[in-house]
């Protein structure tokens, strides 16, 4: 992965059909919270990964449906999909989508903690011994 951050053709493919505009500006929200001094060679990764969380919350992408959760249950005959409740609420709306949930696990193994809208880098807490 390269230290820059993701461009539309760095995202999934469910998302190649969808219009430009939405690209840019899902891509730009993304790099508020992604940057190269935090991500250095997953920032693309982790840039394109977020971003298509947020192009699922918005419907866009081949497969258009958000979800709450991982599926629990399918049907093809009449169609009915069946979504597990959100994950923990702590993480927001990042446990809404498998993207976003993979964003968390890339989080969490660069030492991060998730604390509502900020992450915190594990190596720079310092806790009281007691």
């Amino acid at each position: 992965m390269a230290e820059r951050l993701a461009i539309a053709s760095d995202l999934p493919p469910e998302f190649d059909g969808v219009d430009s505009r939405d690209l840019t500006y899902w891509l730009a929200q993304a790099s508020a919270v992604v940057t190269v001094e935090a991500w250095g060679e997953l920032t693309s990764f982790a840039h394109a990964t977020l971003a298509a969380h947020y192009l699922k919350l918005a419907g866009k992408g081949s497969d258009s449906s958000t979800g709450t959760g991982p599926v629990t249950s399918e049907r093809v005959g009449d169609v009915s999909v069946s979504y597990a409740a959100a994950a923990v609420t702590a993480v927001g709306d990042l446990g809404t989508t498998h993207y976003g949930r993979r964003y968390l696990d890339l989080m969490a193994k660069r030492g991060e903690l998730f604390v509502g809208p900020i992450a915190i880098r594990s190596n720079d807490l310092t806790l009281p011994l007691r």
